[in-house]
């Protein structure tokens, strides 16, 4: 996985309380830790599992995960 890079993904889990979750990428090991504050949308802002995304990330440490969301765009 490479930083900045955009990737095609789908959230694995999403805790809608705590606003914050993890997405898989196609053809990658790693999975992305990801906050609502990096979804790009109106209104209110939070994804679901399954739900398809594309996916911005940097490395991290961030809870057990070594990449964090830096940008999610929920897909049709």
């Amino acid at each position: 996985m490479e930083s900045g890079v955009e990737y095609n993904g789908h959230v694995e889990i999403w805790h809608v309380n705590d606003g914050w979750g993890v997405v898989g990428v196609q053809g990658q090991s790693s999975k992305i830790w990801g906050h609502y504050s990096h979804i790009e949308a109106s209104g209110f802002r939070s994804l679901a599992i399954g739900d398809r995304v594309k996916i911005k990330a940097e490395p991290a440490d961030q809870d057990g995960y070594h990449w964090r969301a830096t940008w999610i765009r929920k897909e049709p």
